[in-house]
């Protein structure tokens, strides 16, 4: 005996992340009349880099989430996480720069006493040869 399993099409849960539906929901698929978060349906988009439905996989035609409020502010969510992103890559950029200085100026430091080293070693033995001389 087979048996047959019915989707029901008023569907309770995001089929994307399986929460409850709240009123950011849209259409995801004709075919498969079924409703997802609107910024859940966005991810599963720009992940597999076309509208797809997520369960038939088919190409819907449904681009109205363009348009839509949420996408908009789902995007400027996006953007700004983005450029927070891009601002801790800056400062990491500035600390390592700021290290390699630090560094630069401590190489500076043990070549200039290094240097120094050298010089009183010199003016040290100009002495000893000075005094040897005089004797």
């Amino acid at each position: 005996m087979v048996e047959t399993i019915e989707i029901v099409s008023n569907n309770k849960l995001c089929i994307i992340c399986l929460e409850e539906l709240d009123d950011n929901i849209m259409k995801a698929c004709d075919t498969c009349d079924i409703n997802c978060h609107i910024s859940c349906l966005y991810k599963w988009y720009i992940k597999n880099k076309d509208e797809l439905c997520p369960i038939c996989l088919k190409k819907t035609n449904i681009h109205n989430i363009v348009k839509n409020k949420l996408f908009e502010n789902i995007e400027e969510l996006n953007n700004e996480e983005l450029n927070e992103e891009l601002n801790d890559r800056d400062n990491i950029d500035i600390i390592n720069n700021n290290i390699q200085q630090l560094y630069d100026n401590e190489e500076d430091y043990r070549k200039d006493k290094i240097a120094s080293y050298i010089l009183f070693a010199i003016l040290i033995l100009v002495l000893i040869m000075v005094l040897f001389m005089s004797l």
